[in-house]
């Protein structure tokens, strides 16, 4: 499975199929999901291309940061997506319970940061 992270620059993180870069600077990618971080409902899956009938997509480079291989977690979250996943559903939480206290703890403040940067500051 060629399974890739991407991050883009509005912040959406996603995992797809087969990222192919063209000669034109662009990617196209397979089967793409958005993968959202939630301090109490732990993480949270959605397809990406919810309303359409593709499954594919294309990105100018300029709008990507950062495309890399997937680590074996990220792994893990596609394959149980399209495995949970039922056509009604728009996503699917997972929630990790076999996590040790500290890294709860760690995972809660990596979440209070990723939702600081998001947060309207008045």
């Amino acid at each position: 499975m060629n399974l890739m992270h991407i991050k883009l620059k509005n912040g959406d993180d996603l995992l797809g199929l087969n990222v192919e870069h063209d000669v034109d600077g662009q990617y196209h990618i397979e089967s793409p999901i958005k993968i959202k971080f939630h301090p109490e409902c732990g993480i949270i899956a959605q397809r990406w291309l919810l309303l359409s009938e593709k499954e594919f997509v294309v990105f100018e480079e300029k709008d990507i940061m950062v495309i890399s291989p997937t680590n074996q977690r990220g792994k893990d979250y596609y394959k149980a997506f399209f495995s949970e996943h039922k056509e009604s559903e728009d996503y699917v939480e997972y929630t990790i319970d076999d996590r040790s206290d500290e890294e709860k703890v760690r995972d809660e403040l990596r979440m209070s940061y990723l939702e600081s940067k998001t947060a309207t500051k008045h």
